[in-house]
Formats: C-alpha cells, structure tokens, sequence
C-alpha cells in the first residue's frame, strides 16, 4: 500500500528487469479481510515494516513517520479478478491473520502452498484457521528435511494443503 514501494515496483517493471518472469499486475492497496478504507503507517526504521495500523505492526517499525489512507481488499477478491493462485507468500507485519480471514474461498477452492511470517500474537488463530481448511504447517526454517510438521505456527511458516504434501520431497506427511 506504500505509495513509494509501488513506485519502485513499476520501474522495475518497466525497465524490463521482470521481463521473463510471470505476468504482473501491480494492485496498489493493503490486504485485510475487508474491501474497504484503513489507516496505514510508514514506518520509522524502514518501509519494510510498513504496517496497517490497526493491527500494530511488528518489532522492527521504530515507531511511524506518516499515517496514510489506504484502500483494502481482499485475497478472495484479488481472485476473483485474476489468476487463481498455487502460492502465497504473506508478509504482512501482524495483519497476516486478517489476510487469511479475507482468502476463504482461496483457501478452500485454490488450495495454494502458503508462505507466511506470523507473529506471536496470532499464532493460536492462525493455526486454527488454517486447521480448518486441513493445511499442515511446517517451520520453514527447519533444518533437517524432511520437515516435519508443527502443531503451532512458527515465525516462518510453510502451510501446505493435506492433499498436496505428497508433491513435495522437502515435507514429510503428518
């Protein structure tokens, strides 16, 4: 949703840097479990840690330089309007949760490979919503392989759906 990291991102595109990879669409906005208006923090210590501020953001934002409005949406609804996704990467400094609530149809029709940072603080909620869509989470940054499944999500976490785990040699089935 930063104004500026957007910026970059279409330069890149346009310098071709991206050429040979994936179609991209550039989607400028925040991701929750809404289509709507949010309030969103600059972070002070770098524009890594930019955060919706009604989730709080993470450890490393140093506090927030600016607030923005910024509009939302969410995964189901990116979706609907493009490809299906086969993977996810989540990175969302505390709104992972909120980013996962608004990705049912996703979660259930997709069924993507999900990578996601998840803070502390909706570990419990995380793992339960993604329980009940039978995906089985592993730390990513285990280091013996196969990885062997968690109960819990850690800091990095690999979620994969039962039924896929098969089609990759790193994960071990539960």
């Amino acid at each position: 949703a930063d104004e500026w990291l957007v910026s970059l991102l279409r330069r890149s595109i346009r310098l071709g840097v991206l050429r040979d990879e994936a179609p991209i669409a550039v989607v400028h906005g925040a991701i929750t479990d809404t289509a709507g208006l949010a309030k969103f923090s600059i972070a002070s210590r770098g524009r890594a840690a930019n955060y919706l501020t009604h989730s709080g953001g993470g450890s490393q934002t140093g506090g927030k330089r600016e607030e923005l409005l910024v509009v939302t949406t969410t995964i189901d609804l990116l979706a609907a309007h493009t490809r299906r996704p086969s993977v996810l990467k989540i990175d969302l400094e505390g709104a992972e949760l909120l980013a996962l609530r608004g990705a049912d149809c996703v979660l259930t029709r997709d069924r993507p490979i999900i990578l996601c940072e998840i803070g502390e603080e909706n570990a419990n909620e995380v793992a339960a919503l993604l329980a009940a869509h039978d995906f089985v989470l592993y730390d990513a940054d285990g280091l013996a392989e196969p990885l062997t499944p968690i109960e819990r999500p850690a800091f990095n976490t690999i979620a994969c759906p039962r039924e896929r785990i098969s089609a990759f040699s790193a994960l071990r089935a539960p």
